[in-house]
């Protein structure tokens, strides 16, 4: 527990928000933002297609001026009388491009913010792979604006489940999925649900905070059971639209609408989630800070596991591949906290290296070169290790305090 407080010291040098502050600036409702960006052209920028105000903050309510890390895109919330940033957020954008045979994938994001008492300024950031603003935008919300953004419609709430019961007054909310389960197909679903909640709770890096965890299973009636396979031109009707195949890879398995997806959920009490995917087909995805989903077939908890490793603490991949030579630079330190460049390797795993837990292993982040990792097996690794790495560990219980820590100096 001291080496997590000396790194959460280092990236939070001023004291951080408490729930006071929270309620202080905030009220208990969420702003959310569906954005979309536009990289060419005279209308580069990025662009708030919609604001809406939802009932209820599910998000963190401590550190709030403060991020985990920083990823490609950013969002900052400023109070527009005082200058001082009171909430900062930080997220993978999204699956975005054209594949092999030109199909186009939109760049869109959705955003939730705690809903301002007073006005303020959202300063918004794409990030490039140097860490260069690629994209900046602002959108100030005066009390004339604040009045006008317009009540989400109220949602109708489906079949909810709680699987883990938090033991501290704001905990972390994740919610489990179903997606391509029929009505009939329930019963399966919350099973496989609570299987995968033990699964993962069994996992140190997890367990040893689960009292913070509030974990709701949601149900999902699908017309179809399974998952639409575009390659095979299987088309199955499901209420998140999940799909194998985007952008030619057969085992990518992504939700094409992060909009859509905010607005199936509107009416669950989450900040993460994991969607179980009715399939025995191989395949997943986990973009930090949007959504994580996986199969339910042979090793489908350990893939679905790795993919919320993504999604919730930002682990980067820890293999090699073919195709990915030259995504990470030698100058530029990942973001991710489990892999280094050595650019910036400070606050990462040092304290690990002295303790003889992990060392610097090269070869992670897709490259065999170049990219190191800390340990020679973890499940960021390889879905045949069960097991989250000492590095890896100690990334994910880092994020779990920093989600959940109203005073950072009285860590024990």
């Amino acid at each position: 527990m001291k080496t997590i407080l000396t790194f959460l010291l280092t990236v939070c040098l001023t004291l951080p928000m408490s729930a006071d502050e929270f309620s202080k600036h905030f009220t208990d409702n969420t702003l959310r933002l569906d954005l979309g960006m536009v990289g060419r052209g005279r209308n580069k920028g990025i662009n708030v297609e919609e604001m809406t105000k939802v009932p209820g903050w599910h998000g963190r309510r401590v550190n709030l001026d403060k991020q985990y890390v920083y990823n490609d895109l950013e969002v900052n919330m400023i109070d527009l009388a005082t200058g001082d940033t009171i909430y900062r957020t930080s997220m993978y954008h999204g699956f975005a491009g054209r594949d092999a045979e030109g199909m186009r994938y939109p760049s869109e994001a959705v955003v939730r913010l705690p809903f301002p008492k007073q006005p303020v300024l959202i300063e918004m950031l794409r990030m490039g792979a140097r860490r260069d603003t690629v994209l900046h935008d602002y959108l100030e919300l005066n009390k004339a604006r604040l009045k006008e953004i317009k009540k989400a419609p109220k949602a109708a709430k489906p079949a909810m489940t709680v699987l883990n019961k938090a033991k501290i007054k704001h905990p972390i909310k994740l919610a489990l999925v179903s997606e391509g389960f029929t009505q009939g197909e329930m019963t399966k679903f919350e099973q496989q649900a609570a299987h995968l909640m033990e699964t993962m709770f069994a996992q140190p890096a997890f367990g040893a905070y689960r009292d913070r965890f509030q974990v709701t299973a949601v149900e999902l009636p699908s017309q179809d059971s399974g998952i639409t396979k575009l390659s095979k031109g299987e088309i199955k009707n499901t209420p998140i639209n999940s799909q194998f195949g985007a952008f030619s890879l057969e085992r990518l398995l992504t939700i094409p609408s992060l909009c859509h997806l905010a607005d199936v959920l509107q009416g669950v009490p989450y900040d993460y989630v994991i969607v179980i995917a009715n399939t025995d087909t191989y395949g997943g995805s986990g973009p930090y800070y949007n959504y994580c989903i996986g199969y339910n077939g042979d090793q489908g908890e350990e893939v679905t596991i790795h993919e919320f490793a993504h999604h919730f603490a930002a682990l980067g991949d820890e293999y090699e591949s073919e195709g990915y030579e030259g995504k990470y630079t030698p100058d530029i330190e990942p973001f991710e906290p489990n892999i280094t460049t050595k650019a910036d390797f400070s606050g990462k795993w040092q304290n690990l290296i002295d303790s003889g837990e992990a060392g610097l292993i090269e070869g992670a982040g897709y490259q065999t070169k170049g990219v190191w990792r800390g340990c020679e097996s973890c499940l960021m690794r390889t879905v045949a290790d069960p097991n989250f790495c000492p590095v890896c560990t100690q990334a994910i219980q880092r994020c779990i305090l920093f989600l959940t820590e109203t005073d950072l100096f009285k860590l024990k």
